[in-house]
Order: C-alpha cells, then structure tokens, then sequence
C-alpha cells in the first residue's frame, strides 16, 4: 500500500484508476494498492511530480484483500 501526494490529485487519480492501479481518494491523498514503482512510473510519465510513501494496509483494506483473496485450505487426504 502506497499514499500518493500531489498538487493535482483529481488528475492523478483519474491516471491511476484508467491505468489498473487499485486507488482510493482519502481527502486530498491517494491511497494505492499494487506496487509503488508502477504507480509512480505513471504518473511521472504524465509529468504529474507526486511524493510516494510507502504506508500500512488500514483496517479497511485489509479486510477487503482477505475477502477478496481468500487463502485456500489444504485438501483433505
């Protein structure tokens, strides 16, 4: 998880989210999932200068990545 911090967060978020990059609005930082590197690759190639930081999944994002990925359980022998 990754916050993103610009000067133009409508646009970026507009990148991010047309580019598959899993991103949520939290005032006026962008919180994104996936990996950092690509996130900021994007953006620098739309000349958008933005500080990234890598942060902690909140409560809320956590429960939605075990919800929507589940781990399987080992078959039964």
């Amino acid at each position: 998880m990754a916050e993103v911090r610009c000067g133009d967060y409508n646009r970026a978020f507009t990148l991010l989210d047309e580019g598959n990059i899993p991103v949520q609005l939290h005032g006026r930082v962008l919180r994104v999932g996936g990996t950092a590197p690509a996130a900021a690759a994007l953006l620098s190639a739309a000349g958008i200068a933005a500080a990234i930081e890598i942060v902690p999944a909140n409560l809320e994002e956590a429960f939605v990545a075990i919800v929507t990925n589940p781990a399987t359980e080992p078959a039964a022998g």
